[in-house]
């Protein structure tokens, strides 16, 4: 853990120097000063009686991600356990796109807002409070979901699946170290790269729906 909070705290620094006018993040760490978001995490899992396991993508992940994608001001970009919505917020402001999350951790949440009114963002960053397991943003058309979901069950993959088959086919679906081809055959892997997280690189997978898949 220690490795890691230098990692962080060296790339911590490479988005002041590389994203300067970025200003709200230091506004929003400020916010967690006090209170560390992985013990947040941990208390939250121990009153629901799950595992804690809390990792962030990196801003630089982020970046190489919008570049990947070409994103635009058009986009909407919906993270699947946005965690404090720093990803959204950097999204946000480095492409001009709807940035969407959706995040169980009502403190998250609640402190999120704090940014999105300080900032005025409301019509750009939006969070839901709930499980993404459960209910998903709605979509009038297409949209680039995220998910660093690398703890997740077989189970839980599937239930996921059958939720993100309801959207249109040409959405898009990021997902880390895995494809979701390897849970249903809905889905095609359409380009694969690494990008960079605090324990290394790690391959993220580029998918659709197949209008027509094979049984």
């Amino acid at each position: 853990m220690l490795k890691w909070a230098w990692e962080e705290r060296r790339l911590n620094r490479q988005v002041q120097r590389s994203y300067p006018h970025f200003s709200l993040d230091s506004y929003l760490r400020r916010l967690y000063l006090m209170t560390n978001p992985y013990r947040v995490h941990r208390r939250f899992c121990k009153s629901k009686k799950t595992s804690p396991i809390y990792g962030e993508t990196p801003l630089q992940a982020y970046a190489l991600l919008a570049h990947h994608l070409n994103l635009s001001h058009e986009d909407t970009f919906i993270e699947l356990g946005c965690g404090r919505g720093r990803g959204l917020f950097f999204l946000n402001h480095l492409t001009g796109c709807l940035a969407i999350g959706v995040e169980r951790i009502p403190l998250f949440v609640k402190k999120a807002f704090q940014v999105i009114e300080r900032y005025q963002l409301g019509h750009q960053v939006k969070i839901i409070v709930g499980d993404f397991l459960e209910k998903l943003p709605t979509s009038s058309g297409r949209a680039v979901f995220y998910l660093y979901g690398t703890t997740l069950s077989a189970q839980e993959i599937q239930r996921l699946i059958c939720q993100l088959r309801s959207y249109s086919k040409n959405s898009i679906y990021l997902t880390v170290s895995y494809p979701l081809s390897d849970y249903s055959a809905a889905f095609c892997t359409e380009k694969a790269f690494t990008l960079p997280f605090l324990w290394g690189r790690t391959t993220v997978y580029l998918q659709s729906q197949l209008s027509h898949p094979h049984k």
